[in-house]
């Protein structure tokens, strides 16, 4: 928020609805922005080595039918500027025998996407 320096995260919607609000306190690194972001699932092994499903239960496969996703994804640069994650992505799953994420870029009517989950 340009105006009282706080972080929002809203989803995209008609209107857009606002998911998380932090106060510009925890932040205070970052009172002239960021150039970097990150998205992010946890599913949490039991004691007994069960991992519970991720997203959707399905690996993704690019069928959003089925798949969990992050679509439109963009940060706003001065408030105005949208700006789409670089092709510095960095990709990383710690469980990719259970786990899987997909880094689909620029999708059609989409905007840009990542793909995840798993059955766990």
């Amino acid at each position: 928020d340009l105006h009282t320096a706080n972080w929002w995260l809203i989803v995209k919607n008609d209107p857009p609805v606002k998911v998380g609000y932090w106060p510009k306190e925890l932040f205070a690194n970052l009172r002239n922005g960021s150039l970097h972001a990150a998205w992010g699932g946890a599913g949490q092994e039991a004691s007994n080595g069960y991992c519970p499903p991720l997203g959707s239960g399905r690996y993704p496969d690019s069928s959003y039918e089925y798949a969990a996703y992050f679509s439109h994804m963009y940060w706003l640069y001065r408030g105005s500027a949208r700006l789409q994650p670089s092709n510095k992505i960095h990709e990383w799953v710690d469980k990719s025998n259970v786990y899987a994420l997909k880094n689909d870029g620029n999708v059609r009517k989409m905007g840009y996407t990542l793909s995840y989950g798993g059955p766990g």
